[in-house]
């Protein structure tokens, strides 16, 4: 199962503070009390992504996730959260993998919605051999667009008919359960 959140920082919150705090303390926490089978975060760099700082992707088989955050482990991490997210402005998606890019560092992510043809919107990101992710939330909260797609930085997309660009912005992609930040988490601030 792969799912996708929208995470949103304090205005008080700078985004480097943001993203240092998050792979300092919290994607470790959040690694080792989840188990994540694969976990990256896509910190954003700039551009607009409708106020987002990050959008992280998760993958696991969903039950361990979801008796974990029952628990204990999850209240550790519900505590830990309110330090550096804006939680009320958070969202998070069940993510249906279309294409599957693989590239690492500098991306593009692209908010789109849409009731266009759904294989034309995956011809032109697979072509631009990047990541699409079609999105359902995961509770009656609205998400901010129906599809996620990441391609590389230099890469701009024409999107087909029927698709609107919600927001699109540079992210930077970190896979792992974090740790100190290398000078690429913060040299683009």
């Amino acid at each position: 199962m792969k799912s996708i959140a929208f995470i949103a920082r304090p205005p008080a919150m700078t985004q480097r503070e943001f993203v240092t705090y998050y792979e300092t303390t919290h994607a470790p926490l959040a690694s080792r009390l989840l188990g994540f089978e694969r976990y990256r975060r896509n910190h954003v760099l700039s551009g607009d992504l409708l106020g987002f700082a990050s959008l992280p992707e998760f993958w696991s088989d969903g039950v361990t996730v979801a008796q974990a955050m029952a628990g204990a482990a999850g209240d550790e991490l519900r505590d830990d959260e309110l330090r550096f997210m804006d939680k009320p402005r958070n969202r998070a998606a069940l993510a249906e993998p279309s294409t599957t890019g693989s590239a690492q560092g500098e991306q593009s992510a692209i908010l789109m919605s849409g009731a266009g043809d759904r294989e034309a919107l995956a011809q032109v990101v697979r072509e631009a051999e990047g990541q699409l992710d079609w999105l359902e939330p995961f509770d009656a909260r609205p998400l901010p667009c129906t599809a996620i797609g990441f391609v590389p930085a230099a890469h701009r997309l024409k999107l087909p008919s029927g698709w609107e660009l919600l927001g699109r912005g540079e992210v930077l992609r970190i896979e792992g359960g974090g740790g100190p930040p290398g000078p690429q988490v913060t040299a683009k601030f």
